[in-house]
């Protein structure tokens, strides 16, 4: 008995989160940084989402990585001095007809279809030095998913489509681009 009562969690939990299909775009195709400049020490703080699949994470990889920073260092609040990038994370919600047939679909147990096309993220760079704001840039992605049943048999897709981690890098990565001149200046 306790067998099946773990066969069939198993099961549920696999209908519910596993199947469908979920891609990222409408993001800068930016397979590196460009720049060449070592720029002052950053410190940098992040605020709002952490996005649900490493985002955050993938955002501050970016910067240590491809930021040609002479130091980096992660504050948990603004400081007023040196260079200081705060990016502010906002979840883009899905369209409300997008909601109502997902919270339909989930009480179905997704034997009747959900997709979402305009949900994803707005993320905004500001750039400040001695505490002073000297520029902000603002970027958006969206997410593209779609959740059924019979999904569950293309899950394996998703290992080949965009994640929220590419967007983010490459967010990040045109930022640093679009940022340059600003940051040459200080």
């Amino acid at each position: 008995m306790l067998k099946k009562t773990g066969l069939f969690t198993l099961l549920l939990l696999l209908t519910l989160f596993v199947q469908g299909c979920v891609s990222y775009g409408n993001y800068p195709k930016i397979d590196k940084t460009q720049t060449q400049n070592e720029y002052p020490d950053l410190k940098y703080t992040l605020s709002g989402t952490k996005g649900w699949g490493g985002g955050a994470k993938s955002l501050e990889k970016t910067l240590r990585l491809e930021g040609n920073f002479s130091s980096i260092e992660k504050l948990s609040a603004k400081e007023d001095s040196g260079l200081l990038i705060n990016a502010k994370i906002s979840a883009v919600a899905p369209s409300v007809g997008s909601m109502v047939f997902g919270y339909i679909s989930y009480i179905s147990l997704t034997t009747l279809p959900f997709w979402s096309t305009q949900d994803g993220y707005d993320i905004t760079f500001e750039v400040y030095n001695d505490g002073e704001r000297l520029k902000n840039y603002n970027y958006s992605f969206n997410r593209r998913t779609f959740v059924w049943m019979p999904m569950v048999l293309m899950v394996w897709v998703n290992y080949f489509t965009p994640s929220e981690k590419d967007g983010f890098s490459a967010v990040t990565r045109q930022f640093l681009q679009d940022a340059e001149p600003v940051l040459k200046s200080i």
